[in-house]
């Protein structure tokens, strides 16, 4: 895993995880860039929350001041609440 982050622009939410404004990372799965608006990254780092994406593939989301694009083999699914979403390895 690979994380660039502005360090003037975190914020920590005790047991929630950290809040970072403005973030790249990178890992197997792909490249996630925020550039506004913030994203959750859970203390444990297996869980990232942003705000829903504005445009939804199975292998990319984006909204303003966010991307997400994945790499092969790795898509964008439904996750077991109503209106999120996770990373699914293998079904693509």
């Amino acid at each position: 895993m690979n994380l660039g982050f502005d360090p003037a622009k975190v914020e920590s939410l005790d047991s929630l995880g950290t809040v970072y404004q403005i973030l790249r990372l990178s890992d197997a799965w792909g490249v996630l860039e925020v550039t506004d608006g913030g994203a959750l990254i859970a203390g444990d780092w297996t869980v990232a929350i942003l705000q829903a994406p504005d445009s939804l593939g199975t292998d990319r989301a984006r909204g303003p001041g966010r991307r997400l694009e994945l790499a092969p083999g790795w898509s964008v699914g439904p996750a077991e609440r109503a209106g999120d979403f996770k990373l699914v390895k293998g079904q693509r």
